[in-house]
């Protein structure tokens, strides 16, 4: 049997690369592709027909991207949607009211992306550039935020992980603590065809010109999508039209994002996550069986190795349980409750977490920790089955696996879906919130009496600055390590 991980990185390269050459040229011989390169290019008009359909919705279509536009620009959007129809008094009073709105929406909805357990930010302030700015600000404000951390870490001589990264499923990068998995390549290709589809649509529905659609691929890997649109066109068409046509990828997948979080949820198969199928299937129809046929199976669980610090992005952080608590410990219970796969373990960072535990003597004793930074106490924790040979049936073992699939699969749909989107409503090209700026903002940049263009243009290198300083400040540890 072959040792893939004595293969060196270098012959991983050249053999993909070598691969990718093979089946460029059977795209190129067979089926008319473009190739550059590495890169193969399939182009074609099929799908415009398609895309005509789904453009006759013009009224759904028009609340759709009026929506995105505020929840990617914030209150800044909203104003820029009734600044011609409302006074100044009405608009500075719907400004305040919408901010507020959406950034106690933003605290309650996406708590996840203010949880930070190394850098401390200041969760109201970043929820309040939401408010004002949407995603757009929002983005911006965070990348700023942790700049500062790792400038303030290098100075005092720490390490710090990258603050921006590329995803390449399945592949692992250097000083980034997370690995998407290599099937999220699937989601992907989902997400892109969803987020290129609806410019395509909005195109559609403006009456403007598509070229081309197509698929771009490095190898047998999916890189991107794109709707080719008659670029002279859209430069020319109303401003409402060009804005509802940039929206509109990044809302699409905004909207996505929804609907998925809503019918599955990040975690489908747990039957506390409120979702469409966890309360009305797995929890009524699935969850007490798989419950009470891996319980079972169990006959106690244990401490398993101790482990003195934990560490993440070059920093060590001490573990509590370390050099108190015995390895091979029976765990009783952690805060009152007995463990099972049905729940997840009852620790919060910085708080105090009570161990019930009978130790190797025969001892039952009861210890508290106050968990790290990371939420860690520091031990694992080992099953032990009541048939060690066949913990489970082998039907069922297949149903863990094919589950196992399945809820890794939804929680990186969903995850990457709000990541493209929110990353597209940058205010700064070659992302879509960059044009978009250049038409919502422009409207604030009246009162330097300056053509329409010159302004456009003013913004765009505006938002490029900031966007490259930021990210380039959060690109450090890659480079100085």
């Amino acid at each position: 049997m072959i040792d893939f991980s004595l293969i060196p990185w270098w012959a991983w390269i050249v053999g993909y690369l070598l691969a990718a050459w093979g089946l460029n040229l059977l795209l190129k011989r067979f089926w008319h592709w473009e190739i550059y390169g590495p890169l193969a290019m399939w182009r074609t008009s099929r799908f415009n027909a398609m895309l005509d359909r789904f453009a006759h919705h013009t009224n759904f279509l028009d609340g759709f991207t009026k929506l995105a536009l505020v929840f990617g620009f914030g209150a800044l959007g909203f104003d820029y949607l009734v600044r011609e129809k409302w006074s100044m008094q009405r608009r500075v009073i719907a400004f305040v009211i919408v901010t507020v709105l959406l950034s106690a929406f933003f605290l309650v909805s996406f708590d996840f992306l203010l949880q930070n357990p190394i850098a401390k930010t200041n969760n109201d302030w970043l929820a309040l550039f939401y408010g004002v700015g949407g995603f757009a600000f929002f983005i911006l404000a965070t990348m700023g935020n942790y700049g500062w951390f790792i400038i303030s870490s290098k100075l005092a001589g720490l390490s710090a992980c990258p603050g921006v990264t590329p995803i390449v499923p399945g592949v692992e990068i250097p000083g980034v603590p997370i690995t998407a998995p290599a099937h999220a390549w699937i989601s992907f290709v989902i997400i892109l065809a969803i987020h290129e589809g609806m410019h395509g649509v909005l195109l559609r529905k403006a009456k403007l010109g598509i070229k081309s659609t197509g698929l771009l691929l490095a190898g047998i890997l999916p890189i991107g999508a794109f709707v080719e649109p008659d670029e002279k066109e859209l430069k020319a068409a109303p401003k409402d039209d060009q804005w509802k046509v940039f929206v509109a990828g990044a809302g699409s997948n905004l909207a996505l994002f929804a609907v998925l979080m809503l019918l599955v949820g990040m975690q489908p198969l747990s039957k506390d996550t409120p979702s469409v199928f966890s309360q009305l299937v797995y929890k009524p129809f699935v969850s007490d069986w798989r419950e009470q046929t891996y319980n079972a199976s169990i006959s106690h669980y244990s401490v398993g190795e101790t482990i003195e610090k934990t560490t993440l992005c070059g920093r060590d952080f001490a573990n509590p349980a370390f050099g108190r608590i015995d390895a091979n410990s029976t765990i009783v219970s952690i805060n009152g409750e007995a463990l099972s796969f049905a729940k997840p373990l009852p620790i919060r960072p910085n708080e105090e977490t009570t161990v019930e535990l009978i130790e190797p003597d025969g001892d039952r004793v009861t210890k508290t920790f106050v968990a790290n930074e990371l939420g860690r106490l520091g031990f694992t924790i080992e099953t032990h089955y009541t048939n060690p040979d066949q913990p489970f049936d082998p039907a069922f073992q297949s149903y863990l696996q094919i589950e196992s699939l399945i809820a890794n699969f939804f929680f990186w749909l969903i995850l990457l879906n709000l990541l493209v989107a929110a990353i597209n409503f940058v205010p700064s090209e070659p992302f879509d919130g960059g044009k978009i700026a250049k038409v919502v903002f422009l409207p604030y940049f009246g009162w330097l009496k300056m053509p329409e263009a010159d302004s456009a243009k003013l913004i765009g290198r505006l938002f490029m600055w900031i966007t490259a300083i930021v990210f380039l400040v959060n690109l450090l540890p890659f480079v100085l390590g």
